[in-house]
């Protein structure tokens, strides 16, 4: 019978987890029909993400593991006579790159810090009233930090501010305010509108886990 219940009644995202303990209590055959419900829900409660995000992410790792290797380096300098000025100034910049480029990724997968407490026990016309408003003030946010931030891009570029020690533009660390915040708003918009199951987390106030 539990057979069957897999697999006619797919179950949905939230019951999924309360379904696969019923059935793993069940032995082998209910483990068997366990793995065969996870298999039908499979990135149920996961976020499908695109080239761009990939993308992103990828950058990200690359981030930290530049930040990883440079700060190594500048103990391993302290160690000895080496001298080696710019590893700090690099481990900054790179720091700042990977903050803002995460603030962007943490929209998309609706991971930033949100106070549900109130959202999840309104009615349901009032949530969906709710992800209008928070899409419409996030979407303005980020387009003022956008704005503000190209024209810092704009004024050191202009200026021809460079780095103490590594001697690049400084206008090649402000952009990573622009980017993310255009990454941010694209986020938005498959969060709230393009993505289904992120814009469930956003009505009810849930938390993706």
């Amino acid at each position: 019978m539990a057979k069957m219940n897999v697999m006619h009644d797919k179950p949905t995202c939230r019951e999924a987890p309360r379904i696969g303990a019923s059935i793993e209590a069940k032995g082998n055959e209910g483990l068997k029909n366990s793995e065969t419900v996870h298999s039908e829900i499979g990135g149920c409660t996961g976020i499908k993400k695109g080239p761009l995000w990939r993308g992103v992410e990828i950058l990200l790792f690359c981030g930290v593991v530049g930040m990883l290797v440079v700060v190594t380096l500048q103990v391993v300098a302290r160690l000895t006579p080496m001298s080696l000025p710019w590893t700090e100034e690099l481990t900054r910049y790179l720091f700042i790159w990977t903050t803002f480029l995460g603030l962007s990724v943490g929209t998309r997968s609706v991971s930033h810090a949100r106070i549900s407490l109130v959202i999840g026990r309104l009615p349901r016309l009032l949530q969906r009233v709710a992800l209008h408003m928070y899409f419409v003030a996030s979407c303005t946010f980020f387009m003022v930090l956008a704005y503000t931030g190209w024209r810092l891009v704009m004024q050191q570029f202009y200026n021809g501010e460079t780095s103490p020690a590594l001697g690049i533009g400084m206008y090649l660390i402000t952009t990573s305010v622009v980017v993310s915040a255009l990454l941010a708003l694209w986020a938005l918009v498959e969060s709230v509108y393009l993505d289904h199951r992120t814009r469930s987390y956003l009505e009810t106030g849930e938390t993706i886990g």
